[in-house]
């Protein structure tokens, strides 16, 4: 037992560990550069608000999935799971068809003076695409986990179903819905192959570390990409702390 678990864990670290040696002599300027400041603060922003959007959105879609059976569910669930099959530019390529100024879409959203495409707008629009399948099916599972005696008990002291689902069902699913959330904020930070299609500009983390890679070489690119899974290792750390505090 002990050793393929440990096979595993050497397998995993290793590669980051010899990352983060080679980078480490330029870890401090590649962390005061302007440049990769910015592309830090769009990243961390942008997956914010994505997470935010699919709290809003997947909350209520994970409690229908759990609590209602209708005709075609199964072919709704792989629907919705399809963005973690499909090579991820394909996803950028179906939001540029939907979202490109020329398209009806983009023309609606020109009046109300919002572009998808090179823009912060689209990165989160491609990251809700990608990362939202971790929150609904986190939400749905928090949701079957919940007693539904507890939401009829509700009912019959005449609480109305809005009330029971805010006030009964959600506190109740609250630990796995926060644990989605960190799944998702966790892969709409390291997006990449829908964004290279969809929003190239303003550059993510992910964005500016391939264009190091593809112009300079790989001597430039290293002291990003030991930026990223110093951040990316940060992020989770802390995030897993909030998880087990809102899930106690």
């Amino acid at each position: 037992m002990v050793l393929p678990a440990a096979i595993l864990v050497l397998y995993l670290a290793f590669p980051v560990l010899r990352l983060l040696w080679a980078g480490a002599p330029g870890l401090a300027g590649a962390l005061l550069a302007p440049a990769v400041q910015r592309s830090l603060l769009i990243t961390l922003l942008t997956a914010a608000a994505a997470t935010g959007m699919g709290l809003l959105l997947a909350t209520p879609l994970g409690y229908l999935l759990a609590r209602r059976r209708f005709w075609g569910q199964r072919a709704l669930r792989a629907f919705l799971d399809l963005p973690l099959v499909i090579p991820h530019p394909v996803v950028g390529i179906a939001l540029l068809l939907v979202f490109a100024r020329e398209t009806l879409a983009g023309r609606a959203l020109a009046v109300l003076r919002l572009h998808m495409v090179g823009t912060a707008a689209g990165i989160t629009a491609a990251m809700v695409f990608v990362a939202c399948p971790y929150l609904i099916h986190a939400c749905r599972d928090g949701f079957l986990a919940v007693d539904p005696r507890y939401e009829q008990l509700a009912r019959t002291l005449g609480r109305r179903p809005g009330a029971v689902f805010w006030r009964v069902s959600l506190p109740l699913a609250r630990g796995p819905i926060v644990s989605g959330a960190v799944m998702m904020f966790a892969r709409a930070v390291s997006e990449f192959g829908a964004l290279i299609i969809l929003a190239y500009n303003p550059r993510v983390i992910s964005i500016l570390l391939y264009d190091r890679f593809a112009t300079y070489g790989l001597g430039a690119a290293l002291p990003v990409a030991a930026l990223a899974l110093v951040v990316g290792f940060g992020l989770l750390w802390a995030l897993s702390g909030l998880e087990a505090r809102r899930g106690s």
